[in-house]
């Protein structure tokens, strides 16, 4: 382990009993939830993803779009067992951070406001 001798024996031994419990449960919640949603569920969440690619390179600069097919996304990602965090971080990914054309940054205009010395 990381910890080396700091750590007592048996800390380490439940700290990895509790992972491999954890691991052990998620592979079957997984299994149960493509067994009863199937391919499909993952699929559209791949598509959603796909969507807010094209709104992102189309220069689509308005919020409204990414956080309804986010929000779509995310219910899509939570269904298909995929831990639903993934979602918001795609999401933001895709998300322009200002619109085409914008300077490059806020601070540009003023580059004397952080000088050292």
């Amino acid at each position: 382990m990381a910890l080396g001798k700091r750590v007592p024996l048996g800390l380490k031994v439940l700290l990895t009993s509790i992972a491999v419990i954890d691991d052990l449960g998620h592979r079957h919640h997984c299994r149960v939830l493509h067994a009863v949603f199937g391919a499909a569920v993952p699929a559209g969440a791949f598509g959603l993803f796909m969507l807010l690619l094209t709104l992102n390179r189309l220069g689509v600069g308005r919020v409204w779009p990414y956080l309804l097919i986010g929000a779509a996304l995310w219910y899509a990602t939570y269904r298909s067992g995929v831990h639903a965090t993934l979602a918001g971080v795609l999401l933001a990914l895709t998300i322009p951070l200002q619109q085409r054309g914008a300077r490059d940054s806020a601070l540009c205009g003023s580059s004397t406001a952080f000088t050292l010395g």
